[in-house]
């Protein structure tokens, strides 16, 4: 990947070979190749870039369409890289699903990120570079930390898990993603949001992390993530004053573009506002008929559901 696009794979690989030597070229070159054939762990890279997803779309201080999230990189850490356009920083993450030697801090291990990071600030020009050790288990992650001394890199844990409902029962993952979606979230919600995403993951360029909830918006009714939903249009004076006229049979509120009506009699209703009409209907609507409109407009968000427009800017892969 490139963020200066005048810079081609051949450019990287002069620069590799002019900096590093022939050997080092040789050795990126099958890292990459080996990157590519392995599917082994690729689940658990899956599933790391899952959480990473919704990890930075819960951070409140980044533009999140200037992050970018990338998978089997051309680089000495290879399997995530997170780049943060906003601050000019990359992350890279090598990922090691094994509790034996593969997934040991070592010399080795050390060359490659400073190698890494020797690219990402000479060569791509970042401000900053980190990179991660991701290792599956815990005890490994202690051992390694106490190995590695460098302030930019690290070990991080977490977990293997072999299915997503699994992986729901991961309380950071869990926060993340009750942050983003409906309130009193059930499993079923969590997983419905969760499967949305996964499946933009799947797609081999996914954009930024704007992009990847936009799109998942495009393709989901209903929409889950209440971060998202562009709509800040208020309830229609009419109803507001009417639903005012009624506050001992009906409880009502606005959240994030979304009108919610409970009535007394346990009915609960929800619309998107922008379905609403801005003029009543009728000059005195009885209870029935506003049930029946918010109804009617329940129906046609169903049947015409928002599609959102997916600005198409893309990271460059080599």
């Amino acid at each position: 990947m490139f963020m200066d696009y005048s810079k081609t794979k051949q450019d990287f690989e002069n620069f590799v070979e002019n900096h590093l030597g022939a050997d080092k070229l040789k050795q990126l070159k099958n890292i990459h190749r080996g990157g590519i054939n392995n599917l082994k762990g690729a689940q658990y890279e899956q599933y790391y870039l899952l959480f990473k997803t919704f990890e930075i779309a819960n951070n409140a201080t980044l533009d999140l369409s200037k992050q970018y999230l990338e998978t089997q990189v051309y680089g000495f850490v290879d399997d995530i890289a997170y780049i943060d356009k906003q601050n000019n920083i990359k992350y890279s993450y090598q990922a090691k699903n094994s509790n034996g030697q593969t997934a040991d801090w070592n010399n080795e291990q050390e060359q490659r990120f400073l190698q890494q990071r020797k690219i990402d600030l000479d060569f791509f020009g970042f401000s900053d570079s980190y990179c991660y050790l991701l290792v599956s288990d815990i005890s490994k992650a202690d051992i390694n930390k106490t190995k590695i001394t460098h302030t930019n890199f690290t070990c991080e844990f977490f977990p293997y898990y072999t299915k997503v409902v699994d992986l729901l029962g991961h309380k950071p993952f869990k926060e993340y993603i009750d942050n983003l979606i409906e309130p009193n979230a059930t499993l079923a919600d969590r997983n419905y949001a969760t499967s949305l995403i996964l499946g933009i993951l799947s797609n081999d360029e996914f954009g930024s992390i704007q992009n990847i909830f936009e799109n998942a918006q495009s393709e989901a009714y209903p929409n889950p993530f209440i971060k998202f939903r562009k709509s800040n249009q208020p309830i229609p004076d009419w109803l507001t004053k009417y639903l005012e006229g009624l506050k001992l049979q009906v409880q009502y509120k606005l959240h994030y573009g979304r009108l919610k009506v409970k009535f007394e009699q346990g009915l609960e209703l929800s619309v998107d506002v922008d379905t609403l009409p801005n003029q009543s209907p009728t000059q005195n609507p009885t209870m029935e008929q506003l049930i029946a409109l918010l109804m009617q407009c329940s129906m046609k968000k169903l049947q015409n559901p928002n599609k959102w427009e997916n600005p198409n800017e893309h990271l460059s892969s080599i």
